[in-house]
């Protein structure tokens, strides 16, 4: 049974409807927060259509696609301008936006369910032998791309907090883990080496790029390797290989100073290790469980809030484990043991190295701060009590100067922390009190400061290749095309009007969404659990980040060719399920 007129004019109706409604309405700022809305229910609706069978040709996928880019888009400001133009190409610029979005969303939707429906035997087989040949291959080749790019780039790039780290490893600030310090521990041998050996700190940054472009490509070239032998069909391994060696931002990142990629790294390596282990008929060995340990206790160092995903990870699985299957128990166990390790080191190692406390009170409260800055800053009516209470931790005036709605950055930093967190009961009532008062304030704060993580027509800058001003005399010269800076390259990719999708945060959420409504529709249980640690981390920065930026979920971004292999995991429950029936 095909997709009917009348159902199709039903959908066409009721997408209407809401499109007006979100535009007279309703704030323009919550017309962003219904664009997540809109691609939540449009996936899940599509999936529901697909699974009854009404979904089954390549020309219902473009007529649902076009349908929803063009809501979409409309009902994001669009449709006044279009009713109301201040400019003539303003109604060109939407018509090309609706149907640019809507090729990509077409893409994306034929690329994940037609192709998974018509390649449903295709693209999972027999486990094929010989995958450390294909990891040799893809690592080789990927470290050749990596060298490439960073001889141009020599000796890497220094983002806007690693100066800091730097000045650590040399020795001029103490070791701290505010940027987690076990990436500092590797620079510093790294940089130490350098200087021992050449007398040169540009040698020194150079070896931790060599290392950190040499662990990439290892990694990535692991996952490639899993991908293949687990007999997913040939272009599924071959997109891998493409996505990981060729796609702009993770040559970037595996070529520059970035703690981000450190964290992206060895995440996806736990990820991946889990998958290979969790498919075994005969569970997971001692052996496997130490190394899984070892794996996730790195990760949870890598970034200081890298052990809550996996931690939320764990907890599912043991909920799995008990319901279904005992065997994945060992896996969650290793998962937690890792984190447990992860506060001892943090505990009692860090402070054998003179390590300082890694984060303040206020790095966590980005949200309220931001909350309670805007009330202030557009002069909402304060009691005297709410001001006097304000003004102890930041001068009142100065707020409307200081707020910026997209980071919280210039309020955190002028506020007295020692006072906040000595008085942080009564800030919290103060945060309640002033909610209760203001709650579009509120909403429109919170939309303002993490849009970028799911609005698909915000833009924030992907990468930084420069080398920020440091004292230490780290200075780009390059080796190879001296004349020609190939970061150029692929800033022409992404110079096309609304190519922002293609590289933002928001395209990455929906692809995870549409994967993991794919496994829903499979019934695969032990898939579904698997996009968890990987939604946590958008659900984590939803609530703490600072600033909504594309490197804050490269963690995500790393592991999408695994997002799309996860439906075809062996579903051990459905297994066990036909035995007991039998």
């Amino acid at each position: 049974m095909g997709m009917n007129k009348i159902n199709l004019l039903k959908i066409t109706i009721i997408a209407f409807c809401c499109t007006v409604g979100s535009v007279y309405f309703v704030t323009a700022e919550f017309r962003q927060v219904s664009c997540l809305v809109y691609i939540i229910l449009y996936v899940l609706f599509f999936t529901y259509l697909k699974e009854k069978g009404m979904v089954k040709t390549n020309k219902e996928v473009k007529i649902l696609s076009t349908l929803f880019c063009t809501f979409i888009i409309l009902g994001n400001d669009y449709l006044g301008k279009w009713m109301n133009p201040t400019a003539e190409y303003e109604r060109i610029a939407i018509v090309c936006s609706i149907v640019g979005s809507g090729f990509i969303f077409n893409a994306i939707l034929n690329s994940l369910y037609l192709v998974w429906n018509k390649y449903d035997e295709r693209i999972k087989g027999k486990e094929r032998e010989n995958s450390f040949k294909c990891m040799c291959i893809s690592f080789l080749s990927m470290w050749l791309i990596y060298m490439i790019y960073f001889l141009n780039q020599y000796p890497g790039s220094l983002s806007c907090d690693t100066p800091a780290q730097l000045g650590q490893a040399m020795g001029v600030a103490p070791f701290g883990n505010a940027n987690p310090l076990i990436n500092t521990l590797v620079l510093t041998a790294c940089v130490q080496s350098g200087i021992r050996l050449w007398g040169n700190v540009n040698a020194g940054v150079a070896i931790y790029t060599v290392v950190q472009l040499t662990l990439a490509a290892l990694i990535f070239s692991y996952a490639v390797s899993v991908i293949y032998k687990k007999g997913y069909h040939k272009l599924v391994v071959l997109a891998s290989f493409g996505f990981w060696g060729l796609v702009p931002y993770n040559i970037v990142y595996a070529t520059g100073m970035w703690k981000d990629t450190f964290f992206a790294l060895s995440f996806l390596l736990v990820l991946t290790y889990t998958w290979s282990i969790m498919d075994k008929e005969e569970g997971s060995g001692i052996k496997e469980c130490i190394v899984l340990v070892f794996f996730t206790t790195i990760s949870a160092l890598a970034r200081n809030s890298g052990w809550s995903s996996l931690l939320v990870f764990a907890l599912i699985l043991v909920i799995y484990a008990i319901k279904y299957e005992r065997k994945v128990l060992r896996i969650a166990s290793s998962l937690i043991l890792g984190i447990i390790i992860n506060f001892l080191v943090i505990m009692c190692i860090y402070p054998l190295l003179g390590a300082r406390e890694g984060s303040s009170v206020t790095a966590a409260l980005s949200v309220p701060i931001q909350q309670i800055a805007r009330v202030v800053s557009i002069d909402c009516e304060l009691t005297q009590e709410q001001y006097d209470l304000i003004d102890k931790v930041i001068d009142v005036e100065s707020v409307p100067e200081l707020y910026d709605e997209t980071i919280s950055d210039p309020i955190k930093f002028s506020l007295d922390k020692a006072y906040l967190k000595a008085n942080l009961k009564q800030y919290f009532q103060l945060w309640i009190d002033l909610g209760m008062e203001y709650p579009k304030c509120y909403l429109d704060a919170y939309v303002a400061l993490t849009k970028n993580y799911w609005y698909p027509d915000a833009s924030s800058w992907t990468w930084d290749t420069r080398i920020f001003d440091n004292e230490f005399g780290v200075e780009r010269t390059p080796v190879i095309f001296k004349n020609f800076d190939m970061t150029n390259l692929f800033n022409m990719i992404y110079s096309f009007p609304k190519s922002s999708v293609i590289k933002g945060n928001s395209l990455i959420l929906w692809y995870i969404i549409i994967c993991l409504a794919y496994a829903v529709e499979k019934k695969n249980k032990i898939a579904q659990i698997m996009y968890v640690p990987i939604l946590a981390i958008y659900a984590g920065l939803m609530l703490t980040s600072p600033v909504a930026l594309f490197r804050y979920t490269y963690g995500a971004t790393v592991c999408i060719p695994l997002l799309m292999c996860f439906p075809y995991m062996k579903d051990r429950k459905n297994e066990l399920s036909e035995e007991r029936d039998v």
